[in-house]
């Protein structure tokens, strides 16, 4: 699989920060004018979707719970 392009890998970073695809959408670069469009196809991508759950397993592996 080829990598991401800056604005899909600045896409999972917000996304994974924020939760909300459309405002990940613009904070990555993306004209806020067509959010809807570019978050549907970004969440419809397998390799988006896939760095997504990579780094959400990376980011819960470095979790640690103290009481």
């Amino acid at each position: 699989m080829s990598s991401l392009t800056k604005h899909q890998r600045a896409f999972v970073d917000y996304y994974i920060k924020t939760l909300n695809p459309l405002e990940a959408v613009v904070l990555a670069g993306y004209p806020q004018e067509q959010a809807q469009k570019y978050a549907s196809a970004l969440l419809s991508s397998k390799r988006v979707m896939q760095e997504v759950k990579n780094k959400l397993k990376k980011n819960s592996q470095n979790l640690y719970i103290t009481r």
